[in-house]
């Protein structure tokens, strides 16, 4: 599953989500765009 696709069946905006889970905005932004790799032991 995509971050993005977590996040949007959570409900949560971006901002919602990286409050919820302590992420910075940034990171989850350059995962939702493929510009960073998510690290495999999150979700």
């Amino acid at each position: 599953m995509e971050i993005k696709e977590l996040r949007e069946s959570t409900g949560m905006n971006r901002k919602e989500f990286c409050e919820y889970f302590e992420i910075p905005y940034r990171i989850v932004t350059e995962w939702e765009r493929g510009t960073r790799k998510m690290p495999g032991f999150l979700f």
